[in-house]
């Protein structure tokens, strides 16, 4: 039934349920009289689905046209029944409508499964639709994320090719996370797959090599993501902090007056847009508020002095700052007019030069170094 259905989607472009509901849902009762019609309303969502999969992927195109060599169906909820007795875990599946000995399988869950399933026997989670393939059956289950707290504090993040620098509103304190090591394996992996593939002309053979060493790139990179996501959010935890990053999304389009291998360096070799997928999934899964803002101008203008950072300057030129952490603390104030309660920590910024969004300014503070970290004291 999947195969019929995905074959006649991709041959008649078509992605919709109903029409290809209204399409075979009749024949295959007719051909199926002994399945449950869920059964047959099941094949054709999961088909459905392989071919928006496939969709999203020949829009990339890295798709090629679906073949079945593994069949799965999501089973609609009234084809299943799922007990747990507190040791063994019980699947009946029906076959037809009115059937009087089903599909009965037992299994003893590992501990730590068997925890879960005990979360989800008090109601603490809900279980999702089973994945049935020839040998085996996956059995989601869905915890509700924890509310987001109320944050008594904000910490900007400007996000740089290698580095997060961060900036604590109310401690002042700021720190930076060292990211070289992301752009670093990225620029390894194209000289493995340019080595690879010097001098060999089989086309076949060179799209091995790159799915290889892409797939590989690929983990090694958002495992270390995954790593800097969870420090941000332990650093939040601890302070009950907001977490406000800049809005990436459109890089692509802006970078296009850039120079190729600038663009080349910092689409290919930086995955920043990655880490922010990474960091919102996760905030929610710790109920840490988590914020995007307007990139534009945040480090133009210097909220020490006012001084105006120009073209290529790294630093400050009146109070010698660091552009990151410029940056930095713009983001943070501006995040700020995001939380109103947040209002006794100062006033939002813009990016231009000595022009507030609050018609106040960001002045009187003094830097400071202590166990190699930079903290800003003073007013606002």
């Amino acid at each position: 039934m999947e195969e019929g259905a995905v074959n006649w989607l991709i041959d008649n472009r078509k992605t919709s349920l109903a029409k290809i509901h209204k399409a075979f849902y009749t024949s295959f009762r007719q051909r199926y009289p002994e399945l449950h019609s869920h059964w047959v309303s099941s094949a054709l969502r999961t088909a459905t689905g392989i071919v928006h999969t496939f969709n999203r992927r020949k829009r990339k195109g890295k798709a090629k046209r679906p073949e079945l060599k593994r069949p799965f169906v999501i089973l609609s909820p009234n084809l299943y029944k799922v007990s747990f007795t507190g040791k063994y875990l019980k699947v009946e599946i029906s076959k037809s409508a009115r059937d009087l000995e089903p599909i009965t399988l037992w299994f003893k869950p590992h501990h730590k499964y068997r925890n879960l399933l005990e979360n989800w026997k008090s109601g603490e989670c809900k279980m999702g639709r089973l994945t049935l393939t020839r040998n085996s059956i996956s059995i989601p289950l869905k915890f509700p994320d924890p509310p987001t707290y109320q944050p008594q504090t904000i910490i900007g993040i400007d996000s740089n090719e290698n580095s997060l620098d961060c900036f604590n509103l109310a401690t002042g304190e700021m720190r930076s996370i060292n990211t070289s090591e992301i752009p670093r394996i990225n620029r390894e992996y194209d000289r493995r797959i340019q080595k690879a593939t010097k001098g060999k002309h089989n086309s076949k053979f060179k799209e091995k090599i790159q799915r290889k060493y892409g797939f590989l790139r690929k983990e090694r990179t958002k495992n270390l993501w995954y790593l800097f996501a969870l420090m941000l959010i332990q650093m939040a935890l601890n302070q009950q902090a907001a977490l406000v990053l800049e809005n990436l999304n459109g890089m692509k389009a802006r970078l296009r007056i850039a120079s190729k291998r600038l663009r080349r360096r910092l689409l290919n070799h930086w995955n920043i847009m990655t880490f922010h997928r990474i960091l919102e999934v996760k905030t929610k899964q710790y109920g840490v508020p988590l914020i995007f803002i307007d990139p534009s101008g945040t480090s133009k203008s210097c909220p020490i002095c006012g001084g105006c950072l120009r073209g290529q300057d790294k630093v400050c030129p009146s109070c010698g700052l660091s552009r990151h952490y410029v940056a930095a603390i713009n983001i943070a104030y501006r995040g700020l007019e995001k939380f109103p309660s947040l209002s006794g920590l100062g006033q939002g910024l813009v990016g231009g030069p000595g022009c507030p969004s609050s018609g106040g300014t960001v002045m009187g503070f003094a830097v400071s170094h202590h166990d190699g970290k930079m903290i800003l004291k003073g007013g606002v």
